[in-house]
């Protein structure tokens, strides 16, 4: 290709300039100088032209399941022919160069999910393309539940474990569903139960069923009777003992204790207590008064199925300091000392073998000394009997 100029004779230096190159300008271009002495050719370098490089096949987005290996594909072209070199880099690791070009990510997760990049470069300039990839878990139910076992009524706390699901629906095995991700579920009735999940998303269903999960059990039932015992009068310094049946009215095994807190009244026997289901004890219970007076307490059952108390009532005294009785006149006088809190029955009777004593006064105690009189003129013999209530 020649370079040809306006003559000037003047001129020493010229140019020329190939405007808008094309792939057909490529080549190579001569120098042609004339005079009256003769004309020179001279060859200039190479003109090479080079096109932006064109993405024929660009990255495509790509939705997989995880474990899968996507491979994203590139196609270049250069329209003007010829080798020239390519700069290829798919998500910053540069790889080696060529017109076709792939990257597979194996094994994708969807930690591996994100935008994936190729950026092709030559002299004429650079292209740049990303793709979307996006790996999911497949369709799967899944879930742990806890407790899974116990006394009814039983709260069951259960945790969704499901992936790629976008609702689900929950069979609890005893009427009761649920759509809630996270749900719990109340057993009221002993069994044992059933449990379904479905995890649902718009590629389908997948179910997973659990037979015979939850174990409910008949709870223990803790009942003890008398509710109250009442030891009554006792005389100071003397004890008394009752007993409180405890039952197990349940269908488990009934495990439990009877404590009383400081004073008179004391567990003797029977705590702690273990009971299989329709089975009874006793408990005994002592009530010993150290001084006079009225007395109260509680026995408090503990177990694994439920708490009770039950009441203790007693009274304690002193026996009655009866003061020397005497004659005066017809009258048979008896003094004794009192204790507040108490009354004082004094009765007779004519003949020991009389059955049944016949009132004569009582006294209110108040702590002070009383005194009563009693005619004798029209009985041969009189017996006196003082009694405290």
């Amino acid at each position: 290709m020649a370079l040809s100029a306006k003559r000037d004779r003047w001129r020493t230096t010229n140019s020329y300039v190939v405007t808008n190159a094309q792939c057909s300008g490529a080549g190579a271009y001569d120098v042609v100088l004339s005079n009256y002495l003769g004309s020179v050719t001279s060859s200039v370098a190479q003109l090479t032209v080079v096109a932006p490089p064109q993405l024929t096949v660009p990255l495509t987005n790509q939705n997989v399941l995880a474990g899968d290996s996507p491979t994203f594909v590139v196609v270049a072209t250069n329209q003007c022919g010829g080798g020239f070199g390519y700069q290829w880099q798919f998500n910053g690791s540069t790889i080696a160069g060529a017109t076709t070009n792939s990257y597979t990510r194996t094994n994708a997760q969807p930690a591996d999910s994100g935008a994936y990049s190729v950026i092709v470069s030559t002299l004429a300039g650079i292209i740049t393309n990303t793709a979307i990839l996006t790996v999911t878990l497949p369709l799967q139910a899944n879930y742990s539940a806890g407790p899974t076992n116990g006394y009814a009524p039983l709260t069951v706390f259960f945790t969704n474990l499901s992936t790629s699901a976008t609702s689900y629906l929950w069979d609890f095995g005893d009427g009761n569903t649920t759509i809630l991700v996270n749900p719990s579920n109340v057993y009221t009735n002993p069994g044992i139960y059933t449990v379904s999940l479905s995890a649902i998303s718009g590629s389908g269903t997948n179910t997973l069923i659990r037979t015979n999960y939850i174990i409910v059990l008949s709870p223990p039932e803790l009942v003890v009777s008398p509710a109250l015992i009442d030891f009554g009068l006792i005389a100071t310094g003397t004890t008394a003992q009752a007993n409180l049946v405890v039952s197990n009215a349940g269908s488990a095994v009934l495990n439990g204790l009877a404590t009383i807190g400081s004073g008179p009244f004391a567990v003797v026997s029977g705590s702690p207590f273990h009971l299989n289901p329709a089975q009874s004890a006793n408990v005994s219970v002592s009530f010993s008064p150290a001084a006079s007076g009225s007395y109260s307490n509680v026995v408090a059952f503990s177990s694994n199925r439920g708490d009770a108390t039950n009441s203790l009532v007693g009274h304690a005294i002193n026996a009655p300091v009866i003061i020397q009785p005497w004659l005066s006149g017809d009258n048979f006088v008896l003094s004794f000392s009192t204790t507040t809190g108490f009354n004082y029955v004094v009765q007779f009777k004519n003949l020991l073998n009389d059955p049944a004593w016949q009132s004569l006064q009582t006294f209110p105690g108040d702590g002070t000394v009383k005194t009563v009189s009693n005619s004798v003129s029209s009985a041969s013999q009189r017996l006196y009997r003082l009694s405290v209530q």
